[in-house]
């Protein structure tokens, strides 16, 4: 049984993934970009517009640059909120009766 090749993908085509891309993709200062819906991804585009999945990846890194994890969020990043949960953890770990926590007190980035 002979193995058949993914046809490649027309200039057309391409342009379809890259203004799905568009409407999908937030992109970062680092050249690194997200979907911006979880919902999203290089599979789904690629199974809208027809093309194979390799196809929509290598349109998104020439435009928009390497993918990260969508829980990424450098850009709003709540410090506070995360040193104030971290002290109420200490807090109620040290009423608990749990000893020698001093250690993992939150400090602040220099």
């Amino acid at each position: 049984m002979t193995r058949k090749s993914p046809q490649k993908a027309s200039f057309t085509q391409k342009l379809k993934v890259k203004d799905l891309l568009e409407e999908a993709i937030e992109t970062f200062e680092d050249d690194t970009c997200r979907y911006k819906d979880n919902g999203d991804s290089d599979e789904r585009i690629a199974q809208e517009v027809g093309v194979t999945k390799n196809t929509v990846a290598h349109v998104r890194k020439e435009l928009f640059g390497m993918l990260v994890r969508a829980q990424r969020n450098p850009n709003n990043v709540d410090t506070e909120e995360i040193q104030t949960r971290f002290n109420m953890l200490i807090t109620q770990l040290s009423i608990q009766g749990i000893r020698e926590i001093n250690h993992l007190k939150f400090k602040e980035k220099e």
